[in-house]
């Protein structure tokens, strides 16, 4: 594997860059301040203007201290509309977790699967992955289709694997893409 950090990535509609410390307002005000937004999201740092000033600053020693380490803004026309990075690098094994939250007024765009699409083919491609996987809320259908769009396949469901603030529990749903499977189909996912 060959790890470069946190480098810029575009697509045709987009730009995946490092965060900005002035970043926290627009990460605020895009993707943590919407409940609704937010509604599957177990991680919730950015809900406050100081929560997402800590995360953006996470990101910023990240970039500095660990090359294995991918977080993304991703961009639109200059315009902050989420964030997308990896998490759980298994140096070993060759494999890692994708993960990602596109602010409510973006949805419905195709903005998250044009960005996970460009991420797999950076880390299968340019880094060298093995195997990249995905989780989502078992509720969280749109989801489960941007991961189906990007390529991914269902791997299996983890039962009550979360627990709700009403003290439920929901499934976690599990998709995958190998890095031969991601090989045979990349031209035809990064051009849809």
């Amino acid at each position: 594997m060959k790890f470069l950090g946190t480098v810029p990535l575009k697509t045709e509609r987009l730009e995946l860059r490092r965060y900005r410390k002035n970043d926290d307002r627009d990460l605020f005000e895009t993707v943590g301040k919407d409940p609704e937004g937010m509604r599957y999201i177990s991680w919730k740092p950015c809900e406050t203007l100081a929560g997402s000033r800590e995360f953006i600053q996470l990101h910023l020693q990240q970039y500095q201290s660990d090359m294995s380490f991918f977080g993304w803004a991703v961009t639109m026309n200059d315009q902050l509309t989420g964030s997308i990075g990896t998490y759980h690098m298994d140096t070993e094994n060759e494999s890692c977790e994708i993960g990602y939250h596109i602010g409510r007024s973006y949805w419905n765009q195709g903005i998250a699967t044009e960005a996970v699409r460009r991420v797999l083919d950076f880390l299968f491609r340019t880094i060298g992955l093995h195997k990249v996987y995905a989780s989502c809320h078992e509720d969280n259908a749109a989801s489960r289709r941007v991961l189906e769009k990007a390529g991914m396949k269902y791997e299996g469901t983890a039962k009550e694997a979360i627990r709700e603030p009403d003290g439920s529990y929901k499934d976690l749903i599990y998709y995958y893409v190998l890095e031969p499977d991601w090989t045979a189909q990349a031209e035809e996912m990064l051009t849809k």
